[in-house]
């Protein structure tokens, strides 16, 4: 059955990865009573649905960005590279998107230095567009440093503070039954022109 899937692969901190298929449109009621209502030539059918899966799966990946910036504060150009899109062929149908990277530092999200009685206690970040204290985080007196947080006995180590990942946000109901949402309605607005098409060609 042709569809438009997702799948997200995760990278956590550690760098493992793992995937999960997210996103599966059932079109096959929709595409044949489009597919009747036109009197299509079937012959014509693959093309056309392979011309939609791909430009629903290019939309998904937009208006994905798009949500997720809004959810989580990160910049929609790095959310683009980070949402791979894999295009259909018209031997498989079949299109995904996917997720992958590491969490995002919280030094990506406006990361200033909280003090108290000019001391520094803390940073402050937006991660998830929502400023918040992270009591005892530090940046290095770098440009471009993370921002870390001690670890261990005595406070002897360091550790970096993260904030969103990509790949763990693309794993949230809201965002995959939005992604659904828009791949069931450009389908089917992009369908019927895209076989309407094909048949005008007269089959080329």
């Amino acid at each position: 059955m042709p569809d438009a899937e997702g799948a997200e692969r995760v990278e956590g901190a550690e760098g493992g990865s793992v995937s999960n298929q997210l996103i599966q449109l059932d079109i096959q009621s929709d595409l044949d009573r489009m597919v009747k209502q036109m009197r299509a030539d079937t012959r014509q059918v693959p093309k056309a649905i392979n011309s939609t899966i791909n430009k629903v799966a290019t939309t998904i990946r937009k208006e994905g960005a798009r949500d997720l910036a809004k959810e989580t504060g990160i910049k929609q150009k790095k959310l683009r590279e980070s949402l791979k899109l894999n295009r259909s062929t018209p031997r498989t149908l079949s299109a995904s998107i996917d997720a992958r990277g590491k969490p995002f530092n919280i030094a990506s999200f406006n990361a200033k230095v909280k003090r108290a009685k000019k001391r520094p206690i803390g940073v402050t970040a937006k991660p998830w567009n929502k400023r918040r204290l992270f009591e005892g985080a530090f940046i290095l007196n770098v440009k471009g440093s993370p921002v870390f947080k001690r670890t261990g006995k005595g406070g002897k180590g360091i550790k970096p503070v993260f904030g969103p990942s990509v790949v763990r946000e693309f794993l949230r109901d809201k965002i995959i039954k939005s992604f659904n949402a828009t791949g069931r309605r450009r389908f089917r607005e992009v369908f019927p022109r895209e076989l309407k098409f094909r048949m005008g060609k007269g089959g080329r």
